[in-house]
């Protein structure tokens, strides 16, 4: 079970991840870049749940 600060920590990622996709639909950031936002973000913020997300390649609209 998640503390509050591991839960918050959690949220923060997911919500940066989210902003990011949107940036990689948009086009306005590559693969290649949002994989190593991705990574940075990993280390940032060291999500627990997003383990089982980690590599899985955004849908692109």
């Amino acid at each position: 079970m998640m503390n509050k600060q591991e839960a918050k920590r959690e949220q923060h990622y997911q919500i940066i991840m989210s902003i990011a996709s949107e940036m990689l639909n948009n086009k306005l950031i590559n693969y290649e870049d949002y994989c190593q936002f991705e990574t940075k973000m990993r280390k940032k913020y060291k999500p627990e749940f997003s383990d089982i997300f980690w590599g899985k390649k955004p849908e692109i609209a």
